[in-house]
């Protein structure tokens, strides 16, 4: 298992702590499970593995600070949410990792449907939205994101382009071969995208205009986090990706600003779940690792992580400058459709408009 792994090209050389503590914010024992940093007790079991779509440097922010909460060493390889499902399926008998972590909850539907999710409501769930919830438990959510646009702000103004607004505004000739996004085949992230886009205008009409948006599309990239990447380098002025992923490259110094689509948008409920059949001695360090996801101490590590994603928990504190939901025109995004319809509306993709 990889411990740390390449990170993208606009992430390079960015050091982060793991801190997450801040003596100015509320108490921990405020929120139940209270974590502290004390210095934990030996655990039973040393180890937890994970499977996670999130990449370096946020993912160790949090992965460091549970160890550092709980002396549970985590070993994770970081993989496409559409690799990451295709590896649980094929380890389904004797997974070598005890957790999934990240992505979209219709990826987490489709798998426990197949049986491949142990039920587990971990501390703190009650305190959750029930809009984000999985009634069976076979899942919990842990973050939220927003899809948006993101542009380089430096070739917007060197080429004077017009700031799009609504997504008919993506089709406009002046950004052919401008843009890039993930190819949902490829992404969770575009899988978002694309059955969003299903959702507010029905799957036929949301076709017609993925092949318009097409002839703009500079090329796809192989995960969500490369698109606003490429727009940071200058490689691309515009893309369509998570908020999160764009703040990120914000936060690192890279020109980029975001734009919320006024004409409705969808975004996701990221999750986190035990895999069934997961080592015995793993299986009470996934649940201690999902209970401290939950916690103030682990929603807020978002903060020290600079991931730019929004807590589930509603007394957790967000990054500073990140909107309120409710500011944003999100649409009712159904993540049940989502799951039930993904390989058809991946195999339209490949078919209609590009393959991989």
């Amino acid at each position: 298992m990889k411990k740390r792994i390449l990170c993208l090209c606009a992430a390079a050389g960015l050091v982060l702590g793991g801190g997450c503590a801040d003596g100015n914010r509320v108490q921990l024992a405020d929120l139940q499970p209270a974590f502290t940093v004390d210095p934990p007790a030996e655990p039973a079991y040393p180890v937890l593995t994970v499977y996670t779509p999130l990449t370096e440097p946020e993912v160790s922010v949090y992965f460091d600070a549970f160890e550092k909460d709980t002396g549970i060493r985590v070993q994770w390889e970081q993989l496409a949410t559409p690799d990451m499902l295709a590896r649980v399926r094929q380890e389904r008998r004797a997974p070598r990792a005890a957790v999934m972590f990240g992505g979209s909850s219709e990826n987490y539907i489709a798998i426990a449907e197949e049986g491949l999710l142990e039920p587990y409501e971990p501390q703190g769930l009650g305190q959750i939205a029930d809009s984000y919830l999985d009634a069976a438990r076979a899942w919990s959510p842990c973050y939220l994101g927003v899809i948006c646009f993101a542009y380089n702000t430096e070739i917007f103004a060197r080429e004077n382009l017009p700031l799009p607004e609504t997504w008919d505004d993506l089709l406009d000739p002046v950004f052919r071969g401008r843009i890039v996004m993930a190819h949902p085949s490829l992404s969770g992230t575009s899988y978002t995208i694309i059955a969003g886009l299903a959702q507010m205008r029905g799957e036929d009409a949301a076709f017609q205009y993925l092949k318009q948006l097409d002839e703009n599309i500079s090329h796809y990239t192989k995960g969500g986090p490369f698109s606003p990447a490429a727009v940071g380098c200058g490689d691309a002025a515009l893309c369509v990706t998570f908020a999160h992923d764009a703040l990120r490259q914000a936060h690192e110094g890279f020109p980029i600003r975001i734009v919320f689509p006024s004409d409705g948008t969808s975004y996701e409920t990221g999750a986190m779940a035990l895999l069934r059949n997961a080592a015995p001695g793993e299986t009470q360090n996934a649940h201690a690792f999902l209970d401290w996801v939950l916690s103030r101490r682990g929603q807020e590590c978002y903060i020290d992580a600079k991931g730019e994603r929004l807590p589930v928990h509603p007394a957790a504190q967000k990054a500073e400058g990140l909107p309120d939901l409710d500011r944003i025109s999100t649409i009712r995004y159904d993540t049940q459709w989502s799951a039930e319809n993904r390989d058809k509306l991946i195999a339209r993709f490949v078919r209609e408009i590009r393959a991989a």
